[in-house]
């Protein structure tokens, strides 16, 4: 799941919305669209009534993602 052109920097989350549409949490995140709709589907994130992503949650599914990844099972 690399991301596809630029990178998203720390810039970029403190200038987005607090809800997010689909493309721009796949950006700041660097997941795919199918990845996300996954997530989504899993309610991996906060979704309002009109399907927007609440940045807040999009942020604490990164932070357990790395959590995950870092886990140290020794």
């Amino acid at each position: 799941m690399l991301p596809q052109g630029r990178i998203a920097t720390m810039v970029d989350w403190a200038f987005a919305p607090v809800w997010l549409s689909i493309r721009e949490a796949c950006f700041l995140s660097g997941h795919d669209l199918p990845a996300m709709l996954e997530i989504i589907d899993a309610d991996g994130v906060d979704l309002d009534n009109e399907e927007q992503i609440e940045k807040e949650s999009l942020w604490q599914l990164l932070e357990a993602e790395t959590l995950i990844a870092h886990w140290d099972q020794g």
